[in-house]
C-alpha cells in the first residue's frame, strides 16, 4: 500500500505544512485545498503579514520555476476548450482592431523595403525560372529518404569516400529524375564548370 501524505505545499506561499492546515475538498486527489488556511484567509491577515505573503509570491514568480510553472498553466489553458474559445474570440476582436491595423500596415512596409525581402522576391523569381530543376531534385530527396534509391558512398568519378551528391547528367526532364551520378564536391563543380 502507498504510504499516507502526511504534509502538502501551499501553493501560494510554497511553504511544506501538515495537511491538517489544509481545508477539505472533495474534488482535488490528496481531499485537501491546494492553499492553507492562512493564504485562504489572506485578506483577513494583518498588512504586515500580507506584505511577507506578497513577497514570497513575487519572488516564486520571478524564479525559474515559477515562470515554468506559469508558462505550463498558461499552455494547459490555452489547450482546453475554454482556453480556444476565448483564445479564437480574441484573435477575430483583434483581427479588426484599428490600432493594429495601422501597426500591422506600418510593419508590412518594412519588411517590403527589407533586403531580406528583395532576396526572397529574387529566390522565388529564381525557383519560378528553374522549377524543372527543383521538381527534379525533391523526387530524388523523397526517394532517398523512402529507400528508394541508395546513395552511393564513392564518387563514381573518381571514387573517393566520403558525401556524395547527386548530379542530373542528363537533364532534369521527368523521365531522367532518378537518372544521376553521384559525385563528390568538388568532381560535381569540374562537371558544371569545367
Amino acid at each position: 500500500m502507498p504510504e499516507e501524505i502526511l504534509t502538502k505545499r501551499c501553493s501560494l506561499c510554497h511553504e511544506e505544512k501538515p495537511l491538517e492546515d489544509f481545508p477539505r475538498h472533495r474534488k482535488t486527489k490528496s481531499g485537501r485545498y491546494c492553499q492553507c488556511r492562512l493564504c485562504v484567509s489572506f485578506k483577513t491577515v494583518p498588512p504586515e503579514v500580507r506584505l511577507r505573503r506578497i513577497a514570497a509570491i513575487n519572488k516564486w514568480n520571478s524564479s525559474d520555476k515559477g515562470r515554468a510553472s506559469r508558462v505550463r498553466t498558461a499552455l494547459k489553458w490555452s489547450q482546453s476548450v475554454k482556453g480556444k474559445t476565448t483564445l479564437l474570440r480574441k484573435r477575430r476582436r483583434a483581427r479588426f482592431d484599428p490600432a493594429r491595423r495601422e501597426k500591422r500596415s506600418i510593419v508590412q512596409k518594412l519588411y517590403r523595403q527589407s533586403p531580406k525581402r528583395r532576396e526572397r522576391e529574387r529566390q522565388r523569381i529564381c525557383d519560378q525560372r528553374h522549377h524543372e530543376r527543383l521538381s527534379a531534385r525533391k523526387a530524388l530527396r523523397n526517394a532517398v529518404s523512402l529507400g528508394k534509391i541508395v546513395r552511393a558512398s564513392t564518387c563514381e568519378k573518381c571514387g573517393a569516400n566520403g558525401p556524395t551528391q547527386s548530379h542530373h547528367h542528363l537533364g532534369y526532364s521527368r523521365e531522367h529524375w532518378f537518372d544521376v551520378e553521384w559525385l563528390c564536391h568538388p568532381r560535381h563543380v569540374l562537371v558544371h564548370y569545367p
